[in-house]
């Protein structure tokens, strides 16, 4: 199944996840934090196993050179970024039309407006950010100096973090039939399947 630019007949909102709901948001951000902290511990483990490093010690030495906590501060942006066009390029990929960007203080935002993209490849699209991004991530935790290992394991574990609602939504697009379709505003998200 290809996406389209008009809901074919029979189809009805299933479900509908909202940025602008308060109760949802909070609670995606509070679970989002507990996952940012689990792979942390996580990622931090793999890096004190692979790289024979104290992470405490240089946690200890991060905290006393602002410089590091600065540039990480910078990233944290960066990586916003970064993540909003890998799901910008998956919008493209599958609607072959220019996606819409957007943000405000608390949110960063990619969507397909008027694009009703099947399920599978929306769960592609909400998916692809946490996969390339983690893998970049542990890989540059292979090879970048000591000092700059802790900055990249925070940015790791904020991207991961801050995915919570990807992944809240691909979890329930696999639940959906293979006939499923999702509209994607970049605020709101719309699950239609055939009645």
């Amino acid at each position: 199944m290809q996406s389209l630019t008009t809901l074919p007949e029979g189809y009805a909102v299933k479900h509908t996840f909202d940025a602008k709901n308060v109760v949802l948001a909070v609670g995606m951000n509070i679970a989002g934090l507990i996952l940012a902290f689990l792979f942390g511990g996580i990622c931090a483990f793999l890096v004190s196993a692979l790289r024979a490093v104290d992470v405490v010690a240089l946690f200890l030495d991060w905290l006393y050179q602002p410089f590091f906590s600065l540039v990480t501060v910078v990233l944290i942006f960066v990586v916003l970024v970064c993540h909003e066009l890998i799901h910008g390029v998956g919008f493209w990929w599958f609607t072959r039309a220019k996606p819409v960007f957007g943000g405000n203080l608390f949110v960063m935002y990619a969507g397909a407006p008027g694009w009703y993209i099947p399920a599978r490849q929306h769960f592609v699209i909400g998916i692809a950010p946490l996969v390339v991004l983690t893998i970049l991530g542990l890989v540059l935790m292979l090879v970048v100096p000591a000092s700059w290992l802790l900055s990249l394991l925070f940015l790791t574990a904020f991207q991961a973090g801050g995915a919570f609602g990807d992944i809240l939504v691909c979890g329930f697009e696999l639940a959906q039939p293979r006939s499923a379709l999702v509209e994607d505003t970049g605020l709101k998200m719309t699950i239609y399947r055939a009645e």
